[in-house]
This record gives C-alpha cells, structure tokens and sequence, in this order.
C-alpha cells in the first residue's frame, strides 16, 4: 500500500492503480506510448499482393526465328535483301542462287522423257532430283522450257525483319550455309533484370505490366513466361 522495498526480492514495489486491473494482453502506459511514437489499429484479415518493379529490354521471341539455309553448293548471284533489320514479308524474295550441281540430274532426267524411257528410269531420276533438294518449282520451269535450270530464288518462310544476314553477293555456299535469319514481330520479349533478393518471390505465370519509357500513357499486359536461369 506504500512504496517500498519488497520483503522477498531484491528489487521495488510498483505500484498499481485500480484501473490497470483486468483485461489480458500488453499494457503500455500513455506517456511510454508518445515517447515511442507507438500506433495501434485493429487487426483484419485481407489479401496482399507483392510487387517489384524492373528495367527490362524488349527482345525478339527466339521461338519466331527462322533461319533460311542452302542445300546445295553454288554462289550468291544476287542479293535482293542487303542490311539487317529490314522488314520483309512472307514470299518475299531474298536472294537468287546459282547451283551447278543441279545441272546434271535435271538434263538427265529430260533426256531420260524426251527418249521414252521406262517409267521406272523416269521416276528414279525424279527421286534422285528430289534427293538433292531440287525445287518442284524450278524442275516444272525445266520441263516447260526443255532446259535444265541452275538459278532459283530463296524466298522468306515468315514474315519479319532480317536479324542475321550472313552472306553478300557473289559468296559462295555450301550446303546448311545460313543466308538469313528471320525474327518474327508476331510476339515479343520483355526481359527484365530482377535482384536476386526478389527473384525468390517470383512464379511462372505471374501477372506483368510492361510500360514504356517513351510514352508512360503506353502499356502493356502480360505475363511471366519464364525465369532464366
């Protein structure tokens, strides 16, 4: 009922007022409270959504890429697409390439028909025309003609910009020589560079939201496709 020592322990009585009794949990008093700068609010319960956010670069999707290749040795006659990053479109013709190594097969077969062979000659010599990857295309103009063709036009698979252009006029190639590769715009890359602090948090399949530096009123929605290794 007084300060004092305590009688069973070496330290002193504190004393306590009516209204501190009852109740559980942490009391504080007023005054610690506004020293410490404490707030208190009630507790509920609600989702919470994380989120980071990343400087990235848009990229082409490398699963659009087509890469246009010979198969037969010749050289390049003439170039038709000459820098990289121009656009072109699917048909569109890249180059022109001379093949003498198609010469031979296509006068044999001619020779073969304008002499009435057996169909079993004939169809052996379009198989072996086949087997040098000789185009339909450029073996009908020789039956047309009655002259065997050695020039052909590669043509784009896809539509997109050039991203590789690895031949010029007048080089020679050999077959799986890669003239061109084509980057499709149908879908492009964002690849963001992200802490590895904050990588842990990170899912495939995450909602993303791109925006561009240019034009901050440009966005773009998304999603994680992907967390490369």
């Amino acid at each position: 009922n007084a300060p004092a020592k305590s009688p069973f322990m070496d330290m002193q009585l504190v004393p306590v007022y009516a209204d501190d009794q009852g109740g559980s949990g942490v009391k504080v008093s007023p005054d610690v409270q506004q020293n410490l700068g404490i707030r208190t609010a009630v507790v509920a319960r609600t989702e919470v959504a994380t989120s980071l956010d990343a400087v990235g670069t848009v990229q082409f999707d490398e699963r659009l890429t087509e890469a246009v290749q010979t198969r037969v040795n010749g050289y390049v006659e003439r170039l038709l697409v000459r820098a990289p990053m121009e656009y072109v479109r699917r048909g569109q013709a890249l180059a022109t390439i001379f093949a003498p190594d198609w010469l031979g097969p296509q006068n044999e077969y001619l020779a073969l028909k304008r002499a009435g062979a057996s169909e079993e000659l004939v169809a052996a010599a379009r198989e072996r025309i086949r087997a040098l990857s000789i185009p339909d295309a450029l073996l009908l103009q020789s039956e047309a003609s009655g002259v065997a063709q050695a020039r052909f036009t590669v043509t784009a698979p896809v539509g997109g910009v050039i991203a590789e252009l690895g031949v010029r006029d007048g080089v020679a190639v050999t077959p799986g020589t890669t003239l061109f590769r084509i980057a499709g715009l149908e879908r492009v890359w964002v690849v963001a560079e992200v802490p590895e602090a904050q990588a842990m948090n990170l899912r495939r399949g995450q909602k993303a939201r791109a925006t561009s530096q240019v034009d901050a009123s440009q966005a773009f929605e998304g999603q994680l496709k992907e967390i490369l290794p």
